[in-house]
């Protein structure tokens, strides 16, 4: 974090705590966000039980660096306040989400141990408990949407002659404005013959594993047939246009 960015926290601060709070005394210096983040960065590894603590007099959980540094005031209402850009622009922008160009589709578990009709068990997972929950996210990690699977939707009828997977896949990637410009991955519970197809007349990049029997009329060498082969062999097939490939 260079001088820039906290010159530009400071400046959306202010006219976020002037513009929405109506604070118009409220002064804020670079210094005083440099405070603040070094704080979080300490907090984070000195832990206390309640953050208020740091500012304690009692000698066991008092810190004597953070009481010199910040008032517990002044970093609470500072931790209400601090903006990282202007709501206008973000009210006029709000539909224009970046998205990555390496998407990845998979579902993911969200640990939960409570009572729920919703609550799934997964044997064989390193969380057997929890939410299940479909998941579009970038190469870098960033979750760009997810949908809580809840069953079978008797609203959906209009993709009842497709698998779940390929369901899924679609209702994922219906934000996606411009299709071509994305690369789109997901494993064999998803792939299958015709959602590679339709990915492809929407003008998708799509890359995944595929289960045996999803391949359609593009038969490969089965597994046994593979065996009897030497060490790095592949067989393939192309779509009649050219534009699918299993491998």
């Amino acid at each position: 974090m260079n001088e820039n960015i906290y010159e530009f926290i400071v400046k959306e601060t202010v006219r976020y705590t002037v513009n929405m709070k109506n604070m118009h005394d409220f002064i804020l210096t670079v210094e005083e966000v440099k405070v603040f983040v070094r704080f979080l960065l300490f907090a984070g590894y000195h832990k206390l039980p309640a953050e208020k603590l740091h500012w304690s007099e009692d000698v066991d959980v008092g810190t004597p660096i953070i009481k010199t540094a910040m008032s517990r005031n002044k970093y609470q209402k500072l931790k209400t306040l601090l903006h990282f850009q202007d709501n206008d622009l973000s009210n006029e922008n709000k539909h224009n989400r970046i998205f990555e160009e390496n998407l990845s589709i998979d579902k993911l578990i969200v640990k939960y141990y409570g009572r729920s009709g919703l609550k799934q068990f997964i044997p064989g997972r390193p969380i057997r408990f929890g939410y299940k929950l479909w998941s579009l996210c970038g190469a870098s990690g960033y979750c760009f949407k997810f949908d809580l699977h809840c069953g079978k939707d008797p609203e959906d009828t209009t993709r009842d002659d497709l698998l779940l997977g390929s369901r899924v896949v679609l209702n994922m990637l219906d934000c996606i404005e411009k299709p071509e410009n994305h690369c789109v991955y997901f494993d064999n519970f998803f792939t299958s013959r015709d959602l590679l197809i339709h990915q492809r007349n929407l003008g998708f990049r799509a890359t995944g594993t595929v289960r045996g029997n999803r391949v359609g009329d593009c038969l490969l060498l089965s597994s046994n047939e593979l065996k009897k082969t030497v060490r790095g062999y592949y067989d393939y097939q192309r779509m009649r246009n050219g534009e699918v490939l299993f491998v």
